[in-house]
C-alpha cells in the first residue's frame, strides 16, 4: 500500500475534512498512527540530505527519534506563546513545532495557539502536557479528560505529542494508569506520540521512560551549563558524566527515543557578568548552537516574544558552533556557574528538611533570568511552607554534594526573599 504524501494532505485541507476523518474514509486508515511527516517532509531525502535531517530554505529539520515527525531545529515555547504577529512570522520562517501545556496561562496558551493555527494545522506539530498532581484513584480517566480538554482548547482533533510533565519520580512514568491513558488516546487517534518531561532527577526518571519502551520522546533541561567544557585535544569522553544528562541523551539515541531540549537559555543575563567575557558573540545564538551540536537532540524550544529575538534565534539553524562562540561559552559558564542550578537533583537526598531544592532554584531562575516573576511566585507558593527556604537549617549538606559548587543556601534565601 502506498504511503500518503503532500498531495494527500493538500486534499485534506481542500476537502475541509479533519485528518482523522480522512484516514477513516480512505485506504490510509490501514497505517493508523504511522502517518508520515506532513507537508514538505513527506518524501524521501534529496541528495545531500539524510533520512534523519532535511532542509527547506533557511530552516533545518530533524527527525524526532523513531517517529515520522521532522521538527524545526528551533521550536516555540508556549509559556507564554509569542504574540500572534511574531508567531505567524515564525511560521513563515519555517518553524513547525510548538510546546505548550494545559496549565500555561490557565489554558489560555492552548487557546491562543489553537486560534493562530487555524488553517495551518497539518503543517504544524503541537506538543502539550499534563501535570500529574493527583492521586491514583481515577488517574486514567482523569488524564484522558485532561487531554480532551487540551484538544478542545487547541481546536484540533489530534495532538502530535502528549507528555507527562514535570515528572520527578520513575513511579509516574511506569504506572499502569498513566500508560493505559496514553494507550487509549493513541488507539482513538487523539494522540500520535507520547513523551515525558522533567525538571529534576532526570537520570532516574528519563532513563526509566526510555528503558520501558512505551514513550516516543523526552523533553529535558539541557544547556551549556549541563557539562564541563573540554579543552582542545582532550580525550572525547562523557564529559557530561557529572550531571548524567549526557548518558541519558546517548541512551535515548540508542533506543530511538526523540529528544527536545528545554531550558536552553539557562544562565544569568550577560549584563550581570564581567564585561570581559568577549565581544562580537551573540550569547543566545551561542547557547542554542551548543545544544544543537549534540546529534541526539532533535529540536530546542525557546520563547521568542519579539521579532528581534525571533530573527536572532532562527539564524542559528544549520550553523555550527564557532571556536569563538565556544570560547565565549567557556568563559560565561565559568563566570556564572555557581549561580545556575543544573536541575540534576544530586543534592535532594541529603537535605534533612526535604526541600525540593531544584524546584526552588528553578523558581528563582524564572524570576531572575527570564523576568517571569508572576510564574515564579505562583510556583514557589505552591510548595508547602515547611519545605520552602523557610525550612532550611543552613547545614550546608546540599552545597557539599552539589557537583557544580552552586551557592545553594544563598540562593534558597534569595528565592524566599523575593518570591514568598
Amino acid at each position: 500500500m502506498r504511503q500518503p504524501g503532500l498531495k494527500d494532505y493538500l486534499r485534506i485541507a481542500a476537502s475541509g475534512m479533519t485528518r482523522r476523518e480522512f484516514l477513516k474514509n480512505s485506504a490510509l486508515a490501514a497505517i493508523g498512527s504511522r502517518v508520515p511527516a506532513k507537508g514538505p517532509f513527506a518524501r524521501e531525502a534529496k541528495t545531500g540530505e539524510s533520512a534523519e535531517r532535511v532542509r527547506k530554505g533557511n530552516m533545518a529539520y530533524r527527525r524526532l527519534g523513531r517517529t515520522d515527525l521532522f521538527l524545526s531545529e528551533i521550536g516555540l515555547g508556549g509559556s507564554p506563546p509569542p504574540p500572534e504577529p511574531v508567531f505567524r512570522r515564525a511560521i513563515e520562517m519555517g518553524v513547525n513545532y510548538v510546546d505548550t501545556s494545559s496549565v500555561y496561562l490557565n489554558g489560555n496558551s492552548e487557546r491562543r495557539i489553537g486560534e493562530i493555527l487555524k488553517g495551518r494545522r497539518d503543517k504544524f506539530h503541537i506538543a502539550t502536557k499534563f501535570h500529574f498532581s493527583r492521586g491514583w484513584g481515577d488517574a486514567r480517566d482523569s488524564l484522558i479528560r485532561e487531554a480532551e480538554g487540551s484538544l478542545q482548547r487547541l481546536n484540533t482533533d489530534y495532538l502530535d505529542i502528549l507528555l507527562a510533565h514535570n515528572v520527578s519520580s520513575a513511579r509516574v512514568v511506569e504506572h499502569e494508569e498513566v500508560l493505559a491513558a496514553f494507550e487509549k488516546l493513541k488507539k482513538e487517534g487523539k494522540v500520535r506520540y507520547t513523551g515525558v518531561s522533567c525538571h529534576r532527577n532526570p537520570v532516574e526518571v528519563l532513563t526509566s521512560a526510555i528503558r520501558g519502551g512505551r514513550y516516543d520522546m523526552i523533553t529535558v533541561a539541557y544547556n551549556a551549563f549541563s557539562e564541563t567544557f573540554r579543552e582542545e585535544g582532550e580525550a572525547v569522553d562523557d564529559n557530561r558524566k557529572t550531571s548524567g544528562v549526557g548518558k541519558v541523551l546517548a541512551f535515548a539515541k540508542e533506543r530511538g527515543v526523540g529528544v527536545v531540549a528545554m531550558k536552553t537559555m539557562a544562565g544569568v543575563p550577560r549584563e550581570h557578568l564581567d564585561e570581559n567575557l568577549g565581544e562580537g558573540v551573540s550569547l543566545p545564538q551561542a547557547k542554542l548552537k551548543w545544544v544543537l551540536e549534540d546529534d541526539a537532540v532533535s529540536a530546542v524550544i525557546t520563547e521568542m516574544d519579539t521579532f528581534d529575538k525571533l530573527e536572532e534565534n532562527l539564524a542559528v539553524s544549520g550553523k555550527p558552533l564557532s571556536p569563538a562562540e565556544n570560547e565565549f561559552l567557556m568563559r560565561y559558564v565559568e563566570a556564572a556557574g555557581r549561580d545556575v542550578c543544573r536541575l540534576c537533583g544530586t543534592c535532594l537526598p541529603g537535605c534533612p528538611s526535604g526541600i525540593p531544592i531544584s524546584d526552588v532554584l528553578r523558581c528563582l531562575q524564572y524570576h531572575r533570568d527570564q523576568g517571569k516573576t508572576d510564574l515564579a511566585r505562583r510556583t514557589y507558593r505552591a510548595i508547602p511552607a515547611a519545605r520552602t527556604a523557610r525550612g532550611c537549617t543552613r547545614c550546608g549538606t546540599c552545597e557539599q554534594t552539589c557537583p557544580y559548587g552552586v551557592q545553594i543556601v544563598h540562593h534558597l534565601r534569595q528565592a524566599h526573599r523575593v518570591l514568598a
